[in-house]
C-alpha cells in the first residue's frame, strides 16, 4: 500500500508517494521505464527511415515510382501529398499582433522516472 508523507509522520526519508509495498505501482513505473526505452527506439528508427533509406531508395528509383523484385513491387512512391506548415518567427515579425493573439503556451508536467541503474538498485534492496 502506498503511503504519503504526510502519512509517514517525522519520516526523515524523501519526501512523496512510498510505494515500497505497492507491488502494483512499482510494477506501473517500471513499464513507463520501458515504455520510454521503446518510444526512444522508435524515434531513432524513425528518423534513420526518413533521413538515410528512403532519401537512398528515391535516389536510387530516379525517375522510376515503383522498385520491383522478380516481377513484384516491394516498394513505390506515394501519391503526392501536402501538409500546411506555419513559420512561427515569420508570423511574430510580419504579424506580431495576430502571433499573439494565436498563440499561446500551456504550462504542463510528466512523470519522470529514475535511471535503470538507480532502479536495479532499489528493486534489488526490496
Amino acid at each position: 500500500m502506498a503511503t504519503t508523507t504526510a502519512q509517514r509522520r517525522n519520516s526523515k526519508r524523501q519526501p512523496g508517494l512510498n510505494i515500497t509495498n505497492d507491488a502494483e505501482l512499482i510494477a506501473d513505473v517500471q513499464r513507463i521505464r520501458e515504455l520510454k526505452t521503446i518510444e526512444r527506439a522508435g524515434s531513432k528508427a524513425e528518423r534513420e527511415r526518413k533521413d538515410v533509406l528512403e532519401p537512398k531508395l528515391r535516389a536510387a528509383m530516379g525517375e522510376e515510382t515503383q522498385i520491383v523484385l522478380r516481377g513484384q513491387v516491394i516498394a513505390s512512391l506515394s501519391s503526392q501529398r501536402s501538409s500546411t506548415i506555419v513559420d512561427l518567427d515569420k508570423l511574430k515579425l510580419a504579424f506580431p499582433e495576430a502571433y499573439a493573439a494565436v498563440v499561446s503556451q500551456k504550462p504542463y508536467r510528466f512523470v519522470q522516472v529514475a535511471s535503470d541503474a538507480t532502479m536495479e538498485t532499489i528493486l534489488s534492496s526490496l
